[in-house]
Protein backbone atom coordinates (compact mmCIF):
# COMPACT_ATOMS: atom_id res chain seq x y z
CA UNK A 1 0.00 0.00 0.00
CA UNK A 2 1.19 3.51 -0.48
CA UNK A 3 1.54 6.54 1.48
CA UNK A 4 -1.85 7.77 2.94
CA UNK A 5 -2.30 11.15 0.85
CA UNK A 6 -2.10 14.35 2.84
CA UNK A 7 -5.52 16.14 2.20
CA UNK A 8 -5.86 19.12 1.23
CA UNK A 9 -5.75 22.79 3.09
CA UNK A 10 -6.17 26.18 2.69
CA UNK A 11 -5.44 29.60 3.95
CA UNK A 12 -8.83 30.41 4.97
CA UNK A 13 -8.81 27.29 7.26
CA UNK A 14 -5.04 28.39 8.54
CA UNK A 15 -6.27 32.11 9.14
CA UNK A 16 -9.49 30.41 10.91
CA UNK A 17 -6.98 29.05 13.41
CA UNK A 18 -4.94 31.45 13.67
CA UNK A 19 -7.92 33.89 14.56
CA UNK A 20 -9.39 31.67 17.42
CA UNK A 21 -5.64 30.94 18.73
CA UNK A 22 -5.77 33.12 21.53
CA UNK A 23 -8.51 31.12 23.02
CA UNK A 24 -7.03 27.75 21.76
CA UNK A 25 -4.09 28.56 23.84
CA UNK A 26 -6.09 29.82 26.95
CA UNK A 27 -7.37 26.50 26.74
CA UNK A 28 -4.17 24.37 26.15
CA UNK A 29 -2.14 26.00 28.56
CA UNK A 30 -5.03 25.44 31.29
CA UNK A 31 -5.26 21.61 30.53
CA UNK A 32 -1.73 21.20 30.23
CA UNK A 33 0.18 23.49 31.75
CA UNK A 34 3.02 23.19 33.59
CA UNK A 35 2.08 23.30 37.58
CA UNK A 36 5.62 24.63 39.02
CA UNK A 37 4.09 24.64 42.64
CA UNK A 38 5.03 20.96 42.58
CA UNK A 39 8.35 21.54 41.92
CA UNK A 40 10.77 20.58 44.51
CA UNK A 41 12.77 23.53 44.60
CA UNK A 42 14.94 22.83 47.26
CA UNK A 43 16.26 19.43 45.01
CA UNK A 44 16.65 21.72 42.60
CA UNK A 45 18.80 24.50 44.98
CA UNK A 46 21.21 21.43 45.22
CA UNK A 47 21.58 20.51 41.76
CA UNK A 48 22.46 23.45 40.89
CA UNK A 49 24.75 24.12 43.70
CA UNK A 50 26.71 20.94 42.72
CA UNK A 51 26.53 21.64 39.12
CA UNK A 52 28.54 25.22 39.92
CA UNK A 53 31.08 23.26 42.54
CA UNK A 54 31.58 20.53 39.14
CA UNK A 55 31.80 23.21 36.49
CA UNK A 56 34.20 25.51 39.19
CA UNK A 57 37.14 22.39 39.14
CA UNK A 58 37.20 21.47 35.97
CA UNK A 59 37.11 25.19 34.36
CA UNK A 60 40.89 25.38 34.08
CA UNK A 61 41.14 22.12 32.88
CA UNK A 62 38.34 22.74 30.42
CA UNK A 63 40.22 25.90 28.92
CA UNK A 64 43.50 23.77 28.72
CA UNK A 65 42.26 21.66 26.60
CA UNK A 66 40.37 24.48 24.10
CA UNK A 67 43.87 26.05 23.54
CA UNK A 68 45.61 22.74 22.84
CA UNK A 69 45.17 23.34 19.06
CA UNK A 70 45.74 26.56 19.01
CA UNK A 71 49.51 27.30 17.18
CA UNK A 72 51.26 31.11 17.55
CA UNK A 73 53.40 31.75 14.24
CA UNK A 74 56.52 32.55 15.78
CA UNK A 75 57.45 36.54 15.29
CA UNK A 76 61.10 38.23 15.19
CA UNK A 77 59.22 40.68 18.39
CA UNK A 78 61.45 40.62 21.29
CA UNK A 79 59.09 42.53 23.55
CA UNK A 80 58.94 41.98 27.57
CA UNK A 81 56.94 38.44 28.16
CA UNK A 82 53.44 39.28 28.81
CA UNK A 83 52.58 38.69 32.39
CA UNK A 84 49.65 36.67 31.79
CA UNK A 85 48.99 34.01 28.49
CA UNK A 86 45.88 33.63 26.73
CA UNK A 87 44.50 30.96 28.88
CA UNK A 88 44.95 33.09 31.87
CA UNK A 89 43.01 36.12 30.23
CA UNK A 90 40.37 33.77 29.43
CA UNK A 91 40.12 32.70 32.78
CA UNK A 92 39.77 35.86 34.35
CA UNK A 93 37.48 37.34 31.49
CA UNK A 94 35.53 34.89 32.58
CA UNK A 95 35.73 35.39 36.63
CA UNK A 96 34.52 38.97 35.25
CA UNK A 97 31.75 37.98 33.71
CA UNK A 98 30.28 35.55 36.43
CA UNK A 99 30.37 38.37 39.10
CA UNK A 100 29.33 41.52 37.34
CA UNK A 101 32.51 43.28 37.79
CA UNK A 102 33.91 46.24 36.41
CA UNK A 103 37.50 46.17 35.30
CA UNK A 104 39.12 48.07 38.08
CA UNK A 105 37.19 45.80 40.65
CA UNK A 106 38.31 42.66 39.04
CA UNK A 107 41.92 44.39 38.99
CA UNK A 108 41.48 45.61 42.89
CA UNK A 109 40.46 41.64 43.32
CA UNK A 110 43.25 40.50 41.64
CA UNK A 111 45.86 42.38 43.64
CA UNK A 112 44.72 41.43 46.48
CA UNK A 113 45.40 37.50 45.31
CA UNK A 114 48.71 38.94 44.09
CA UNK A 115 50.16 39.67 47.38
CA UNK A 116 50.01 36.04 47.79
CA UNK A 117 50.62 34.45 44.37
CA UNK A 118 53.18 37.49 43.33
CA UNK A 119 50.92 38.50 40.09
CA UNK A 120 49.65 42.10 39.58
CA UNK A 121 47.63 42.79 36.73
CA UNK A 122 45.89 46.68 35.97
CA UNK A 123 42.73 47.21 34.73
CA UNK A 124 43.82 48.11 31.56
CA UNK A 125 45.31 44.70 31.27
CA UNK A 126 41.72 43.19 32.14
CA UNK A 127 40.41 45.59 29.53
CA UNK A 128 42.72 44.90 26.12
CA UNK A 129 42.13 40.96 26.87
CA UNK A 130 38.73 41.67 25.20
CA UNK A 131 40.65 42.98 22.47
CA UNK A 132 42.90 39.95 22.49
CA UNK A 133 42.64 37.26 19.32
CA UNK A 134 44.15 34.65 21.35
CA UNK A 135 41.85 34.68 24.12
CA UNK A 136 38.48 35.13 21.76
CA UNK A 137 40.12 32.23 20.43
CA UNK A 138 40.37 30.13 23.61
CA UNK A 139 36.97 31.17 24.17
CA UNK A 140 35.56 29.80 21.02
CA UNK A 141 36.93 26.50 21.05
CA UNK A 142 36.26 26.32 24.63
CA UNK A 143 32.22 26.82 23.32
CA UNK A 144 33.09 24.01 20.58
CA UNK A 145 34.81 21.31 22.72
CA UNK A 146 31.76 21.12 25.08
CA UNK A 147 29.36 21.30 22.49
CA UNK A 148 30.83 18.52 20.26
CA UNK A 149 31.58 16.66 23.95
CA UNK A 150 27.73 16.67 24.60
CA UNK A 151 25.89 17.04 21.73
CA UNK A 152 24.49 13.87 19.98
CA UNK A 153 22.94 13.53 17.04
CA UNK A 154 19.01 14.16 15.89
CA UNK A 155 19.25 17.55 18.34
CA UNK A 156 15.88 18.95 19.36
CA UNK A 157 16.32 22.39 19.06
CA UNK A 158 14.27 25.86 20.79
CA UNK A 159 15.46 29.27 20.11
CA UNK A 160 14.48 32.91 21.17
CA UNK A 161 16.10 36.11 21.78
CA UNK A 162 16.80 38.46 24.45
CA UNK A 163 18.33 41.77 25.03
CA UNK A 164 21.16 42.97 27.39
CA UNK A 165 21.74 46.70 28.28
CA UNK A 166 24.98 48.73 27.92
CA UNK A 167 25.52 51.80 30.14
CA UNK A 168 27.41 53.85 27.51
CA UNK A 169 28.56 57.52 29.33
CA UNK A 170 28.09 60.27 27.23
CA UNK A 171 31.00 61.73 25.46
CA UNK A 172 30.07 65.30 24.54
CA UNK A 173 29.94 68.51 26.54
CA UNK A 174 26.61 69.05 27.99
CA UNK A 175 25.91 70.71 31.60
CA UNK A 176 22.29 69.30 32.14
CA UNK A 177 23.16 65.69 31.40
CA UNK A 178 26.92 65.76 32.69
CA UNK A 179 27.18 62.70 34.98
CA UNK A 180 23.96 60.96 33.27
CA UNK A 181 24.50 57.95 31.71
CA UNK A 182 22.66 56.87 28.19
CA UNK A 183 21.44 53.32 27.87
CA UNK A 184 21.73 51.22 24.85
CA UNK A 185 20.90 47.97 23.68
CA UNK A 186 22.23 44.67 22.20
CA UNK A 187 20.08 41.47 20.81
CA UNK A 188 20.96 37.94 21.46
CA UNK A 189 20.15 34.87 19.89
CA UNK A 190 20.43 31.67 21.14
CA UNK A 191 19.63 28.01 19.70
CA UNK A 192 19.25 25.70 22.47
CA UNK A 193 19.51 22.12 23.08
CA UNK A 194 16.39 21.05 24.80
CA UNK A 195 18.09 17.32 25.93
CA UNK A 196 21.24 19.09 27.63
CA UNK A 197 20.24 22.65 28.32
CA UNK A 198 23.61 23.77 26.06
CA UNK A 199 24.02 27.08 23.71
CA UNK A 200 24.49 25.16 20.06
CA UNK A 201 24.61 28.43 18.64
CA UNK A 202 24.72 32.22 19.54
CA UNK A 203 24.62 35.41 17.74
CA UNK A 204 24.71 39.25 18.75
CA UNK A 205 23.68 42.46 16.87
CA UNK A 206 23.00 45.82 17.75
CA UNK A 207 20.91 46.44 14.44
CA UNK A 208 17.66 43.75 14.98
CA UNK A 209 17.12 40.08 16.73
CA UNK A 210 16.93 39.06 12.77
CA UNK A 211 20.52 39.68 12.47
CA UNK A 212 21.86 38.02 15.65
CA UNK A 213 19.72 34.83 14.37
CA UNK A 214 21.30 34.33 11.62
CA UNK A 215 24.66 34.72 12.65
CA UNK A 216 23.53 31.92 15.54
CA UNK A 217 21.90 29.72 12.89
CA UNK A 218 25.50 30.55 10.94
CA UNK A 219 27.64 29.01 13.87
CA UNK A 220 25.44 26.32 14.42
CA UNK A 221 25.63 24.96 10.88
CA UNK A 222 29.46 25.40 11.47
CA UNK A 223 29.26 22.46 13.87
CA UNK A 224 27.56 20.27 11.77
CA UNK A 225 25.10 19.37 14.35
CA UNK A 226 22.41 17.01 12.64
CA UNK A 227 18.80 18.62 13.83
CA UNK A 228 15.83 16.90 14.29
CA UNK A 229 13.42 19.52 14.94
CA UNK A 230 13.39 23.52 15.77
CA UNK A 231 10.65 25.56 17.61
CA UNK A 232 11.15 29.18 17.04
CA UNK A 233 8.56 32.16 17.56
CA UNK A 234 6.35 33.97 15.19
CA UNK A 235 9.11 36.32 13.88
CA UNK A 236 10.21 33.80 12.24
CA UNK A 237 7.02 32.28 10.93
CA UNK A 238 7.35 33.01 7.43
CA UNK A 239 7.96 30.89 4.09
CA UNK A 240 11.43 33.24 3.28
CA UNK A 241 13.10 31.90 6.95
CA UNK A 242 12.08 28.69 6.29
CA UNK A 243 13.36 28.61 2.78
CA UNK A 244 16.27 29.71 3.25
CA UNK A 245 17.19 27.56 6.92
CA UNK A 246 15.15 24.60 6.42
CA UNK A 247 13.45 23.89 3.00
CA UNK A 248 16.26 21.01 2.11
CA UNK A 249 16.70 19.77 5.23
CA UNK A 250 15.02 16.93 6.79
CA UNK A 251 13.89 18.48 10.01
CA UNK A 252 10.25 19.00 11.54
CA UNK A 253 9.33 22.93 12.11
CA UNK A 254 7.26 24.07 14.95
CA UNK A 255 6.64 27.64 13.91
CA UNK A 256 2.98 29.10 14.99
CA UNK A 257 1.91 31.20 11.64
CA UNK A 258 1.22 34.87 11.62
CA UNK A 259 -2.81 36.21 11.01
CA UNK A 260 -1.94 36.72 7.48
CA UNK A 261 0.01 33.51 7.03
CA UNK A 262 -0.86 31.52 3.01
CA UNK A 263 -0.09 27.60 2.56
CA UNK A 264 2.06 28.66 -0.46
CA UNK A 265 5.33 28.50 -0.26
CA UNK A 266 8.13 26.13 -0.06
CA UNK A 267 7.71 22.46 0.64
CA UNK A 268 8.93 22.64 4.10
CA UNK A 269 6.29 25.95 4.47
CA UNK A 270 3.80 23.80 3.40
CA UNK A 271 4.98 20.85 5.50
CA UNK A 272 4.70 22.82 8.49
CA UNK A 273 0.81 24.47 7.99
CA UNK A 274 -0.25 20.68 7.41
CA UNK A 275 0.83 20.17 11.00
CA UNK A 276 -0.44 22.96 12.64
CA UNK A 277 -3.73 22.67 11.32
CA UNK A 278 -3.96 18.74 11.06
CA UNK A 279 -3.15 18.65 14.95
CA UNK A 280 -3.16 21.90 16.78
CA UNK A 281 -2.96 20.73 20.24
CA UNK A 282 -0.23 18.50 19.56
CA UNK A 283 1.50 21.08 17.69
CA UNK A 284 1.52 23.67 20.63
CA UNK A 285 2.37 21.17 22.56
CA UNK A 286 5.65 20.87 20.84
CA UNK A 287 5.74 24.58 20.33
CA UNK A 288 5.96 25.37 23.62
CA UNK A 289 8.67 23.42 24.99
CA UNK A 290 10.47 26.50 23.67
CA UNK A 291 9.73 28.16 26.87
CA UNK A 292 12.80 26.63 28.04
CA UNK A 293 14.76 29.29 26.49
CA UNK A 294 12.90 32.24 27.74
CA UNK A 295 13.65 30.31 31.73
CA UNK A 296 17.24 29.79 30.26
CA UNK A 297 17.62 33.59 29.72
CA UNK A 298 16.21 34.73 32.80
CA UNK A 299 18.59 32.21 34.74
CA UNK A 300 21.69 33.66 32.78
CA UNK A 301 20.92 37.16 33.43
CA UNK A 302 20.36 36.81 37.21
CA UNK A 303 23.76 35.08 37.43
CA UNK A 304 25.62 37.57 35.37
CA UNK A 305 23.36 40.23 35.25
CA UNK A 306 21.19 41.92 32.41
CA UNK A 307 23.98 44.46 31.38
CA UNK A 308 27.33 44.44 29.84
CA UNK A 309 30.21 46.59 31.37
CA UNK A 310 31.78 46.92 27.94
CA UNK A 311 30.83 49.31 25.25
CA UNK A 312 32.98 49.25 22.29
CA UNK A 313 31.80 46.16 19.64
CA UNK A 314 34.25 43.88 19.64
CA UNK A 315 34.52 44.14 23.27
CA UNK A 316 30.50 43.39 23.63
CA UNK A 317 31.19 40.01 21.21
CA UNK A 318 33.59 38.91 23.80
CA UNK A 319 31.45 39.40 26.92
CA UNK A 320 28.40 37.56 25.53
CA UNK A 321 31.06 34.77 23.79
CA UNK A 322 32.07 34.02 27.56
CA UNK A 323 28.60 34.66 29.24
CA UNK A 324 27.17 31.66 26.30
CA UNK A 325 30.61 29.45 27.65
CA UNK A 326 29.46 30.36 31.38
CA UNK A 327 25.99 29.13 30.66
CA UNK A 328 27.61 25.73 29.08
CA UNK A 329 29.67 25.63 31.41
CA UNK A 330 26.84 25.30 34.12
CA UNK A 331 24.97 22.68 32.41
CA UNK A 332 28.23 20.70 30.98
CA UNK A 333 27.88 18.94 34.46
CA UNK A 334 23.65 18.57 34.78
Amino acid sequence: MGDKKKRKITTEEIRDITNKLDKIIKYYKEKYGEDKSRRDWRTYEQRRTLRMKQAGRELKNLIERAAENIEIAKDNNRGRKPKLTAKDKALIILIKEIFDLSNRELADMIFIFSLMAGVDVSYKTIERAYDDELVKLSLHNLFVLMVKEKIIDDVELAGDGTGYSLSIKKQYADIEDEGKQRKDFVYYFALLDLRTNLYVGYGYSKRSERDAFDKAMKIMSKLGINVKSVRLDRYYSSNAVVKEYFDDKDVKLYLIPKKNASVKGCKKWKEVMHGFADDVYGFLREYFKRNKVESMFSFDKRKFSSRLRVRKDERIATSLLARTVLHNLFWFYG
